[in-house]
Order: structure tokens, then sequence, then C-alpha cells
């Protein structure tokens, strides 16, 4: 099933965004299009430089537009709490926030100071922590959505819940795999439980295909990385930027997945074009596991359980 992709410029006239790695690539994408449509945008992302160099550049693309950046580490709980905060400080509402933030994961395992692996840490933990933050203004909207951003490869991700942030065997590809497939399953997961107390606001997942941005390029590499992790990294760099649509174009699947009305419970929304690389958005199948409702509830317990933060009794 196609879905529409929002194009009239006041269709989000006096609704409120949040995105979340919005300083370049996707985000930054995503942050246009909204502000296109009329929205009210707030950037966040961990590089502040690059963040107000996005705002100035938004601002002479959209004059007039309302947008701010705001400086936010989604691996960092306490930063987490202080976006929260800085959102709620700026409006009464928010009707869209867009779990954008995302890496590629490093050649040699990198963790919080927690001990979480870090592309799960930013994929899941601090994704459901300003979630929940953030709900009480998601609840004040006529029609809150969230979106989860997760990744082709959400289709190939595993979770060994005995060792999730994979201190036992660490490999990029499969922290990749994991943090995406974490995504999907926790934008399911959270649908699951705002059905179930009746709440207004929507959960739904996108992904952009494979989208031409800095993601693999910019990966840390280590001089003691192997010919195969240097090769791996290569590939992956090469083929984004090969066969990758821009990041306007990708936004396509993101934007009708936080306007489109009436998407299903658990909807994941990306390209239908061959491989699902490109091509105008429509509905797509899940990982099975990202489905399963004890999956969804065990990986909900794990986010709990690093943040703190818990469901609203």
């Amino acid at each position: 099933m196609r879905l529409p992709v929002p194009d009239t410029p006041d269709l989000l006239r006096g609704r409120s965004a949040l995105v979340t790695g919005a300083a370049g690539g996707l985000g930054y994408a995503s942050a246009s299009r909204l502000l296109g449509l009329g929205a009210r945008v707030l950037l966040a992302d961990i590089n502040a430089a690059a963040g107000e160099q996005a705002v100035a550049t938004l601002r002479a693309r959209h004059p007039g537009a309302e947008l701010e950046f705001l400086a936010a580490d989604l691996s960092d709980m306490g930063s987490v709490r202080a976006l929260a905060a800085a959102v709620a400080a700026r409006g009464d509402r928010l009707d869209l926030l867009l779990n954008n933030a995302g890496i590629y994961p490093p050649s040699q395992r990198m963790q919080t100071a927690q001990g979480w692996e870090l592309s799960l840490a930013i994929a899941l933990i601090g994704p459901h922590a300003l979630t929940l933050q953030l709900l009480p203004l998601l609840e004040r909207s006529e029609a809150g959505r969230v979106v989860a951003v997760t990744s082709l490869v959400q289709s190939q991700g595993r979770m060994d819940f005995e060792d999730p942030f994979l201190r036992l065997r660490y490999r990029p590809i499969d922290a990749y795999r994991q943090s995406k497939l974490a995504a999907l399953a926790f934008a399911v997961e959270l649908q699951r439980r705002l059905a179930a107390t009746g709440s207004r606001v929507s959960s739904v997942a996108a992904h952009p295909g494979v989208c031409r941005t800095q993601l693999g390029q910019n990966r840390r590499r280590n001089a003691s990385d192997s010919w195969w992790q240097r090769g791996t990294a290569d590939f992956f760099a090469y083929t984004q930027q090969r066969f990758g649509q821009e990041a306007e174009r990708a936004a396509d699947s993101i934007l009708a997945a936080l306007c489109a009305p009436g998407l299903p419970a658990g909807a994941l929304v990306g390209p239908s074009g061959w491989l699902q690389m490109a091509g105008p958005p429509a509905l797509q199948r899940p990982n099975p596991l990202a489905l399963d409702a004890a999956f969804g509830a065990r990986l909900w317990a794990l986010a709990e359980d690093c943040n703190g933060c818990r469901w609203p009794a």
C-alpha cells in the first residue's frame, strides 16, 4: 500500500516538531521538509556547531520559519533530561517527535560511562527516555505522533538479551542491525502501550532506503582495524554514495510516516522500489521479532533498567 507524500505548504501550520540528529543528512532533510509544511521545528544534535549552521541555512531557505537548535547527546541521560526540559520550556505541547539520531557503529566497540554499547544507547535507551519524558506534551496534541527511524537492515537484526551490549563478541554490522531492530521494536511496543491506554498519540517507524549521507564515511576508524574492518567500512560508504538517493528524497518515507493518517498499529514505512532502496513510500513488512509482544516487553524492560524511565502508572 503506497502512501501519499505530504506537500501542502500549510499542512502543519500551528504544529510543532522535534527532530533528533538534525544537524545533517536525513534529519536535516526531514526538518527542512517539516518547515516547508509550516511546522515549528526544534532541531537537536550532538554537534552544536553543525546544528547552528543547519539552523542558519534553514532560515535562509525558509524565510519566516520558526526553528531553533538544541544541543543534546542521546547516549547521555543527563543531556536527554535537559533536552526534554528545554522542549517543555518552549511550548505547552508537542505534535511530532522524530527519533532520528543514530550512528554506524565504530570499528572497535565503544560504550557509554554506564557500559552501554554506543549505537544501542543512541537508538534505544536515549529515545526511550526522551519519548517518555515528552509524552505529557505529546498527549496535549490532538494527533501526536512518534516516529522511530530504522533501516533496511532491521530485517536481519537479532538481539541476545544475555549480552545486549555486545561485550562478548562485537562486530559493527551486528551492532548496527541490532540497534535498528531495537528502534523498530521500540516503536511497536510504544504503540502497543499507547493503544492499551486509549491515547491519541500514535507510534510508527520508517526507514529511508539507501540514503546518501555521511553516516558511513564519518564512521570512527582505529589504527588497529583489520583489513576486513577497513574493507567493510569502505564498502558501506561506497554503497551509500553509489546507490543511495539524496537525503531530500529519502525523507519522503519519513514525512509519510509523520503525516499519513490512519496508519496501522506497528506500521513500518519505507520505499517501495527495488529491494526497498528507493521509491515512493509504502507500508513494509517489519522483522517478525519487532512484532513479538514478548520481545517488545523484554526490550522495554532493558531500556527501563538502563535509563530509569518508567511507563506512566
